[in-house]
């Protein structure tokens, strides 16, 4: 199982509401939080620790000046080059990374423009998304991403983009990996 955060913003623009149970189509955001970069080999694993917040070791599959790709093992995730900038590194593919970041549901940048990247990797899985979490905290504390130990949580049946926390809800989606081929176009679950 699987915990991936999603902000109603991008279920606004792009996917509609989820419901529990339900199967769904979507790549995933890799946001490096403190990391380091590495070309010695590494054994690539995740470990989940809390909210959508990994301790991660994975490989580098691809990378150009507008998204790379991480394989994690049991999936492969993009990022944004602008993050590999932060670490000063001369980072290059084959390299490993290793930290903590956050997963996050495709802010539709994989399925609207880098799928059509040359070479690149297909990254839309099929999941069922097995529970809803709606975020409670102060929305200060999740504009900053600090005091993440005193966030809450309660379980919901679906999203409600549009109302829950007037439109700016964050949710996490604790999903299950199912067992077919990734893909590089999406098809919309609404």
């Amino acid at each position: 199982m699987y915990n991936i955060g999603v902000e109603s913003g991008y279920l606004k623009q792009a996917y509609g509401n989820f419901k529990k149970a339900q199967k769904a189509q979507f790549a995933l955001c890799f946001w490096p939080t403190e990391c380091t970069f590495s070309s010695e080999k590494k054994y690539i694993k995740t470990r989940h620790m809390q909210l959508n917040d990994y301790a991660v070791t994975g490989k580098i599959v691809y990378l150009n000046n507008n998204v790379w790709v991480v394989d994690f093992g049991k999936f492969m995730a993009y990022a944004f080059p602008e993050l590999i900038k932060q670490y000063n590194g001369n980072v290059k593919v084959g390299d490993f990374i290793e930290g903590k970041g956050h997963i996050d549901i495709d802010m539709f940048q994989y399925f609207e423009y880098h799928h059509k990247e040359k070479d690149i990797q297909p990254l839309i899985y099929t999941w069922s998304i097995n529970n809803i979490l709606k975020i409670v905290a102060s929305k200060v504390d999740m504009q900053l991403g600090k005091n993440k130990d005193k966030w809450d949580t309660i379980e919901i049946e679906q999203t409600r983009c549009l109302y829950d926390d007037d439109g700016m809800a964050s949710y996490i989606f604790q999903c299950e990996l199912l067992e077919v081929e990734p893909k590089f176009r999406i098809e919309l679950h609404n």
